[in-house]
């Protein structure tokens, strides 16, 4: 695979190759297929830190199906932090890939500090990513840091997102759920205002783009 590459030195050859073997990720249903798919996709297009993004993402999946502290767990995770910080180092700015090593932190029971430390650094580059800030709150919660996922939550208002309505909701729903449990439940009709709101959209289309309004 090394040779061929040096005797294909032409970029838009390179490029197309690269595409290629994505594309064929993307299809393939075998997880150790796609892996080797994204390496050879990484290996034409090196630069990209999506390749490296991508196979980082497989494995943590697979981590969640494995005995923790168990030798292949320990060896698969070492993998995923491999890949995720190689995509950390290409693209710095990359919210996505913060997050992705927190799961994969948590997976190894790293200590709180350092999942925290992922999911604040993702936030820096994209604070009002709900997605991100929902995992975020359920580490959060499930670490005892009630009063902090509060705050992260309410952190995604004021701020513009586009995507399918369907996620917006399930956001508001967990907040709704945690500010019933341990929040001011003034704040309650608020959260089932936005939630109605965005039934009514989706009711005339699947996605679109919204603010969460205080």
């Amino acid at each position: 695979k090394t040779s061929f590459r040096k005797n294909s030195d032409s970029p838009m050859l390179c490029g197309g190759l690269s595409l290629y073997y994505l594309q064929q990720a993307e299809k393939s249903q075998n997880e150790r297929q796609q892996l080797n798919y994204y390496w050879l996709a990484g290996l034409f297009f090196s630069p990209l830190e999506h390749y490296d993004a991508l196979s980082a993402l497989v494995l943590s999946k697979k981590l969640l199906d494995m005995p923790i502290g168990s030798s292949q767990h320990e060896e698969m995770a070492g993998l995923a932090l491999k890949k995720i910080n190689a995509a950390i180092d290409k693209v710095p700015l990359n919210a996505r890939n913060y997050a992705t090593k927190a799961g994969i932190l948590q997976t190894m029971r790293a200590d709180s500090t350092s999942v925290v430390e992922e999911y604040e650094h993702a936030l820096t580059n994209t604070p009002f990513d709900f997605g991100i800030r929902y995992d975020y709150a359920h580490f959060l919660v499930a670490t005892q840091q009630t009063s902090k996922a509060l705050t992260v939550l309410w952190g995604a208002w004021g701020g513009v997102n586009a995507g399918v309505y369907k996620d917006a909701i399930k956001f508001l729903k967990y907040q709704l759920e945690l500010k019933t449990l341990y929040g001011n439940p003034e704040d309650n009709t608020l959260i089932e205002q936005q939630i109605q709101h965005l039934a009514n959209l989706q009711k005339q289309a699947e996605s679109g783009v919204y603010v969460f309004k205080k």
